[in-house]
């Protein structure tokens, strides 16, 4: 979140009131005061975005304070490139995971941009080539449309979790009715 906007802040903070599930939280975070003020109400996982690499040595700072299971590192990209402030970089997507590879959090989370909100599933081409070139636990986000999508993609190796927002927002299908589904079809979900 943005240090200046107390909105979500206040949001996730009544949230947490009222729940005792554990939580990731992403989004602005650029600071070490970031994460401790979202650690107060009971946020345990913080994602970073290492898009640029001007966030590593804020990784690193992160990781040393609070331990590497409590970061995720996240790279945006849009196909084979990175994609950070609206532009799609010349950086190869491959080439920053690589950078970040002895310096990252516990997992990395892979958001397709050009993916997000389609509902045309997960760039699993991506995760496929990621996951084989890299030995770390993927997040892969950005396209699900149907529950076929989330377990053709759990299916691959080390890719360990996904993203599912837009599936709720977009369709009338509900989080109950998804894991019943992923159940139903041998998925791994964790009981609530």
């Amino acid at each position: 979140f943005p240090s200046h906007d107390t909105t979500f802040f206040e949001a996730i903070e009544k949230i947490m009131e009222h729940s005792q599930l554990p939580l990731a939280i992403g989004g602005g975070i650029r600071s070490i005061d970031d994460i401790r003020r979202y650690r107060k109400f009971g946020a345990d996982r913080y994602v970073i975005n290492q898009t640029e690499a001007e966030c590593d040595a804020f990784v690193t700072e992160a990781i040393k304070e609070f331990g590497k299971s409590s970061i995720i590192s996240s790279i945006n990209h849009w196909g084979d490139f990175t994609y950070s402030n609206g532009i799609i970089s010349t950086k190869v997507l491959q080439q920053r995971v690589s950078e970040i590879s002895a310096n990252r959090g516990s997992e990395l989370l892979l958001n397709s941009v050009e993916r997000d909100g389609t509902l045309l599933g997960f760039d699993k081409a991506i995760a496929k080539k990621i996951a084989n070139s890299h030995d770390m636990p993927l997040i892969i986000s950005g396209g699900v449309g149907r529950w076929s999508h989330v377990l053709d993609t759990l299916q691959i190796e080390n890719v360990e979790a996904v993203c599912t927002s837009n599936i709720y927002h977009l369709t009338t299908k509900t989080i109950s009715t998804w894991r019943s589904e992923v159940k139903a079809k041998g998925g791994n979900v964790r009981s609530v």
